[in-house]
């Protein structure tokens, strides 16, 4: 599993179907979005926190189309692919021995308490 994932990870499948279909559930996210009440001063004050001055929402509608599988592949290049990475593992001991874990790098056992933080 961890040798498929690592795959998709440094070469992304072109696939341009499903990069419309993300784009369509891209806007119609944004059309079903509702802020009410006192929700709208929250948004706005998050907005200014990351300095915005227009609300993302419309700006990701507004340019959401343009993206192409291109421009994916760039970021995927740039910012994924071939980087080192941290896997964190939930699982019974006795059923993932740490050796086998061990075959993908240094192996950290954590408490519930270090995993929880209770």
């Amino acid at each position: 599993a961890v040798t498929a994932m690592n795959e998709l990870i440094n070469q992304m499948p072109q696939l341009e179907n499903n990069l419309a279909l993300a784009k369509m559930e891209v806007k119609q996210d944004i059309q079903n979005q509702r802020i009410t009440q006192d929700a709208i001063l929250g948004y706005y004050l998050n907005l200014q926190e990351y300095g915005l001055k227009e609300d993302i929402n419309k700006y990701v509608y507004n340019h959401v189309d343009g993206i192409t599988m291109n421009d994916l592949t760039a970021f995927q290049n740039s910012r994924l692919a071939n980087k080192p990475y941290t896997y964190l593992v939930v699982a019974s001991k006795k059923r993932l021995p740490l050796s086998e874990l061990s075959k993908l790098g240094e192996v950290k056992e954590l408490t519930l308490e270090e995993l929880f933080g209770y």
